[in-house]
Order: C-alpha cells, then structure tokens, then sequence
C-alpha cells in the first residue's frame, strides 16, 4: 500500500498506533511483529516499508498488519513520519525493525506514560551493549544535554519510544528525515518544555564499527544534534506570534 492510496476516512482514532519503520529487515520483521501480537493490546501495528529490496514488506503482509510502502527509499525518519501521518491512533509508539528491543518492555514505557503524564516515555539502552566510540559519542552528548536542561537525558536516541501523537506532529516538519528522527524529537521535546520519561529496557546491540571509526563517529554524532537545534529555533523564530511551537 502507498502513502496516497490511504483514505483520510480510515483514520478511525484507535488508542494506540505501534509504528515500525523497515528498510531490508527480512531476517528479523516477522519476530518483530509476532512479539507485538502475542501481547494481545496494540489494535494497530504499521510497517513502513522504506523501499526494501528484500521480502521484508510481503512478510509483514503475511502477519496481516498494515504495510505501507516508500516506492523509493527516504530515510528511517521519512518513514516514521508517514506512519505517524497515516496512524489511527492518539498514542504512538515507535519500535525498530531489527528486533534489538523487546516488545515485552513496550507496557512497561505505557504504563509509566499514563500515570506519569508524560508527553514523550522514552526507552533507556545499556550503553554496555555499545561499542567504545559510541559509548564515548553518546555518553558526552547527554552529558551536554543534561548541563543545558538541566535534567538528566539518559538516553537521546533510542528506537524505543511512545509519544502523544499531537504534541509530535507540531515537530514533523523540523525532524529528521534519516537516522537523527529520534534524537530530533526528543531535543524537540526538550525545547519546547514538554514532559519527558524514561524507562529502562532490555536492549540487544547489532555489531558495531571498526575502532578506527571513532573519531569520525563522535564529530558527525555531535555536528548532527548541534544542526538538529539549529533548525528547531530557526522553525521556533518563524513560528513565534502565530501560535506556533514553544521554543
């Protein structure tokens, strides 16, 4: 299915939307989607197939949930935002394709949502599970983070995460298209002073780079956030007097 063959009559509010975002995941999508329906609670689970070239949209299909397809690739960002766009529901919940999360621990970041009155619940990786320069890269940048909100960020990027789906969409036009989606909406989050959770999760790291990468790591992590909030306040300084987001 493609994003314009969705009627806006479909979007029936549902309590939550889970929203997986693939790109050439067909050894691990059918695990992915089958830990989420043996949990008996999510009444709609989308797929947003980036354009793969594998079986990974067909496999999804096979479990009956709803596939929607990038007929060329966007990016993981440009497609969380189609599955936010075209999702029922008024809680959404986002979970990676590689089945490094449990869908088990998704109750754990609902349940602290609703009694917390989060606006974003956000899953905590062991950074123990990281090769060395990302553990340095992501160490220092929530170490920069907390100094600046003065809270603690635990963790700025993780694939694991359920929002309130009207305080994302104010944000959909300044997140990231590619990889940086997430660590975008919660600097996003941050900015405009909304609540924010965190959960720790059990988590199960895809191997990593070679250590010579480390240096280039670190300065394209950093750079990447650094542009993510720039954008943030241009997209604020526009939007100020219209009723637009709180920066």
């Amino acid at each position: 299915m493609d994003p314009g063959d969705i009627a806006m009559s479909e979007r029936v509010k549902s309590p939550t939307s889970v929203i997986i975002p693939a790109y050439n995941e067909e050894p691990t999508i059918r695990q992915v989607i089958s830990g989420l329906l043996d949990e008996r609670r999510y009444p709609e689970i989308i797929v947003v197939d980036d354009s793969s070239s594998d079986k990974t949209g067909f496999l999804a299909e096979e479990l009956r949930v709803k596939v929607i397809r990038h007929e060329t690739r966007r990016g993981y960002g440009a497609a969380l935002k189609t599955g936010i766009k075209y999702a029922r529901g008024d809680i959404i919940i986002i979970l990676d394709a590689d089945d490094t999360y449990s869908p088990g621990d998704i109750k754990r970041l609902l349940k602290s949502f609703e009694a917390g009155g989060y606006d974003m619940v956000v899953g905590v990786r062991d950074l123990g599970h990281f090769p060395f320069y990302q553990k340095f890269a992501k160490g220092f940048v929530t170490s920069v983070m907390a100094a600046i909100f003065r809270q603690k960020v635990p963790d700025i990027n993780s694939g694991l995460r359920v929002m309130k789906r009207e305080v994302v969409e104010k944000y959909l036009s300044v997140l990231s298209d590619g990889f940086s989606f997430t660590a975008s909406s919660t600097l996003a989050m941050l900015l405009g002073r909304h609540k924010i959770g965190y959960v720790e999760v059990g988590y199960s790291g895809r191997a990593g780079r070679s250590n010579v990468e480390i240096a280039a790591y670190t300065i394209n992590f950093i750079r990447s956030y650094w542009r993510v909030i720039y954008r943030l306040k241009i997209a604020a300084k526009l939007s100020r007097g219209r009723g637009g987001m709180r920066v």
